[in-house]
Parts: C-alpha cells; structure tokens; sequence
C-alpha cells in the first residue's frame, strides 16, 4: 500500500475512512480539513478498464458521496479556495 492509499484509509485518529475491498486513490483534503475528496474505482467498463470517479467524504459525519457517475474516468480532485470580497 502506498503513502496515498495510506493516508486515504486513515485518518489522523487512526481510523480507517474508506471501505475494505474499494481501490482508491489521488487523495484531496479540503482546506478546512473536514473534507475528503479522492477518486475511487466502482466498477469497469465494456472493455474491462477500471472507471474511477470522484468521491467526497465528510469525515467528521463519515458520509461519503459520489460526485461523478459516468463511463469516463475521473481522478485526482482538487479544492479550491475562492476570494470573496
């Protein structure tokens, strides 16, 4: 298991976040830290090809929701602060 699926499973209290048997990866923390995005592997596709899609967790509620749904394989999510004035 590498630093990332490490860091996935875990959290800073030493429990695991994500469930057995779900390959995951690309790992995101949410400035504020309560927030988990990463990408994850549900299913394949027709020609045998892992899908990933997004997932976001919130850790303290340990909800997680998937984001994206689809044939394409979406990976690596990314949060971004926004400036308000």
């Amino acid at each position: 298991m590498d630093e990332f699926q490490q860091l996935l499973r875990r959290s800073a209290a030493g429990q695991q976040l994500t469930p057995d048997g779900f390959d995951e990866d690309w790992p995101a923390w949410s400035p504020e830290e309560n927030l988990l995005g990463y990408g994850g592997k549900p299913h394949v596709n027709e020609e045998e090809r892992p899908v990933y899609d997004i997932f976001l967790m919130d850790v303290r509620m340990k909800q997680t929701k998937q984001i994206t749904a689809d044939l394409l394989s979406e990976q690596a999510p990314v949060f971004v602060q926004v400036a308000r004035e």
